[in-house]
C-alpha cells in the first residue's frame, strides 16, 4: 500500500514539474523557430498544447500556423490560422489571421477563395490594414486579370503621390489589354503571319508567311502538272496543318506576351510598395 501511494504521489509531483516547464518548452520551441528549425519547432509547440491547458491555443495556433506556412505546408496553415482566429478575441489580431489566410490563397492561385477571406476583414479603425486590404485586393484583381481595378485598388494602397503617379505610368506604360488574343487569331486567319506581327513575333511572323504561301504555290503547279486530286491528297494536308497551326500560334504567342507584360508590371509595382 505504501509503495502504491509512493507511486501516485511521484506521479503527481513529475506532472507538476514538467507543468512548471511549460514555458521553458515554449521558450525552447521559440528558439527553435527563431533559427528555422521549423519541423521540431512544431513538435515543441505541439508538446506545449497536449500538456498544457486550452488557454495557451491563443499562443500556440498561430505559431503553428506560421511553422507550416513558412515550410510551404498551406493546407496546415490555413487549418491552424483558422483556429488561431477561433480563439483570439483581439480584433487586430483577428485581422492578422485573415491576411494570412488570403496570402495563402494568393500563393496557391485561388483568387476566388481570397477574395471570399478578404471580404471577412473589418478594417475601419485601421488606416494601416485598409490599405493593406486594398494592396491584396489590389493582386487578387491582377491574378484575375482584372487590371482596370487592380491599378485603383493599387492606388488607394499608395500613400505616396509620386509613387502613386508611377503606377499609372506603369499601367499606361505596359498597356495589358493588347495584345489581343482574339486579334491575334483572326488577322492570321486573314493573312498568314499577320497575327504574329500584331503580337509583335516578327520571326514567326515571316515564317508562317513564307511556309504558307510557298505551300499553297505548291498546290497550285501541282494542280497544273498532275490533278487536282494529286494536289488535294499530297500538298492540301500540309497546308492546312501549317494555317491551323498559324493562328493558333498567333494566340499563343499574344497570350505570353501579355504575360510576360504582366509579370514585368507587377514586379515593378511590388518594388514600389
Amino acid at each position: 500500500m505504501k509503495k502504491y501511494f509512493l507511486h501516485i504521489i511521484l506521479s503527481i509531483c513529475s506532472f507538476s514539474g514538467f507543468s512548471q516547464d511549460i514555458q521553458g518548452t515554449l521558450t525552447f520551441a521559440d528558439s527553435l523557430f527563431a533559427t528555422q528549425n521549423y519541423e521540431y519547432a512544431i513538435k515543441n509547440y505541439k508538446r506545449v498544447l497536449f500538456f498544457g491547458d486550452d488557454k495557451l491555443n491563443e499562443i500556440i495556433q498561430p505559431k503553428l500556423a506560421n511553422c507550416f506556412l513558412l515550410l510551404d505546408d498551406y493546407e496546415k496553415a490555413l487549418f491552424h490560422y483558422n483556429l488561431a482566429y477561433s480563439y483570439t478575441s483581439n480584433d487586430s489580431l483577428s485581422n492578422e489571421y485573415l491576411f494570412k489566410r488570403v496570402l495563402i490563397y494568393i500563393i496557391q492561385n485561388q483568387p476566388y477563395s481570397a477574395l471570399q477571406e478578404l471580404y471577412n476583414i473589418s478594417v475601419d479603425s485601421s488606416a494601416i490594414q485598409f490599405k493593406r486590404r486594398e494592396f491584396f485586393h489590389a493582386v487578387i484583381d491582377f491574378q484575375n486579370n482584372q487590371f482596370e481595378s487592380a491599378e485603383n485598388h493599387f492606388l488607394y494602397a499608395q500613400n505616396d503621390t509620386i509613387k502613386a503617379n508611377q503606377i499609372i505610368a506603369l499601367f499606361d506604360q505596359y498597356n495589358l489589354n493588347k495584345p489581343k488574343t482574339k486579334t491575334a487569331r483572326i488577322l492570321s486567319m486573314f493573312i498568314p503571319g499577320a497575327g504574329q506581327l500584331y503580337a509583335g513575333d516578327v520571326k514567326n511572323a515571316a515564317n508562317s508567311l513564307i511556309l504558307t504561301s510557298g505551300l499553297t504555290l505548291l498546290f497550285i503547279v501541282t494542280t497544273k502538272n498532275y490533278s487536282l486530286l494529286d494536289a488535294f491528297i499530297s500538298v492540301l494536308p500540309w497546308i492546312n496543318r501549317y494555317y491551323v497551326g498559324g493562328f493558333t500560334s498567333a494566340g499563343h504567342i499574344a497570350a505570353q506576351k501579355i504575360e510576360e507584360k504582366k509579370q514585368k508590371l507587377y514586379h515593378e509595382i511590388l518594388l514600389l510598395f
